[in-house]
């Protein structure tokens, strides 16, 4: 029989990058104003406190999200392109705390190893 091309699966990723669904109320990911191509750092809040958990992640999708019998959007997950050790630390984070989707605008990634994590405390200062 002839391969037709809705046999094959589409490469999200051809960077040797995995892609992974992000499960997330649409308020913690720039009011859901993230779109495919755009970059994107993941945050996560755990306990009060704030930490980058992965940097300038390109977003592959997002698809459409459906609606309740309330008419409120459900289900909205964008699809990011990340490394392993980015997919387990993003999975834990989505697992056991709040995670945020931070569109990176041009500014720069932050130095993972120098950024501190803010708690609730420090960020209501000044």
């Amino acid at each position: 029989e002839p391969i037709l091309t809705s046999d094959l699966l589409v490469v999200a990723s051809r960077d040797g990058l995995r892609a992974m669904s992000v499960p997330i109320d649409q308020s913690q990911a720039v009011a859901g104003n993230i779109g495919a191509g755009d970059a994107v750092d993941v945050v996560l809040v755990l306990d009060g406190v704030a930490t980058y958990i992965a940097t300038d992640i390109q977003v592959l999708g997002v698809p459409d999200a459906g609606t309740n019998a309330l008419g409120a959007r459900t289900g909205y997950a964008p699809t990011v392109a990340v490394t392993a050790t980015e997919a387990l630390r993003i999975a834990a984070a989505i697992d056991t705390g709040t995670v945020h989707l931070v569109r990176s605008t041009g500014s720069a990634v932050p130095d993972l190893e120098e950024a501190r994590a803010i708690d609730r405390e420090e960020a209501t200062e000044g």
